[in-house]
């Protein structure tokens, strides 16, 4: 995506930038991070983002990653779908 096309992208990449540095200072003094929902919480209770690198609580997580589906891809299924692989 290219930020810089429209003035609303540029600005939503400034705000998201932002976010970010104030999350990895907090990190780093604290232990603690500001979600952007504005509730502060732990380290553990987090999830990161591994593309934006955002933390985030487990309720705006959901809305980040969205909702999983029925029948979702677990680590007992991918043991299953390998071993029917061997076989």
């Amino acid at each position: 995506m290219d930020f810089n096309k429209t003035v609303e992208n540029k600005r939503e990449f400034e705000i998201w930038l932002n976010k970010f540095n104030n999350q990895e200072i907090e990190a780093n003094i604290t232990g603690k991070i500001t979600c952007i929902c504005d509730f502060t919480y732990s380290l553990i209770e987090l999830y990161r983002c591994y593309h934006c690198g955002l933390w985030l609580c487990p309720v705006c997580a959901k809305k980040h990653f969205g909702k999983r589906q029925k029948g979702t891809y677990t680590f007992k299924n991918y043991i299953k779908e390998k071993k029917n692989e061997k076989n």
